[in-house]
C-alpha cells in the first residue's frame, strides 16, 4: 500500500479480475471508478469466490 493510499486518496488505477470469455480471465490494471451521487468507493482488502463463480468462468452460464 502506498503512503498515498494510507492517507485516503484515490489512486488512478486498481487491480481487477477481468473476464473476457470462458476460461479467458486475468488480473489487469484498470481505471479506478469514480463514485457518483449517493455512491461510495470502498478499498477492498480481500475477496472470495462463491460456488457459481467457477461455473461463470467456465462458460456454463451464457450471457456472463
Amino acid at each position: 500500500m502506498t503512503s498515498q493510499a494510507r492517507e485516503g486518496s484515490i489512486e488512478p488505477e486498481m487491480d481487477a479480475v477481468v473476464l473476457r470469455g470462458p476460461q479467458q480471465f486475468a488480473i489487469e490494471r484498470v481505471p479506478t471508478p469514480h463514485p457518483g451521487p449517493y455512491e461510495v468507493l470502498c478499498r477492498v482488502e480481500a475477496v472470495f469466490i462463491c460456488g457459481t463463480d467457477p461455473h461463470i468462468i467456465h462458460g456454463d452460464y451464457p450471457g456472463f
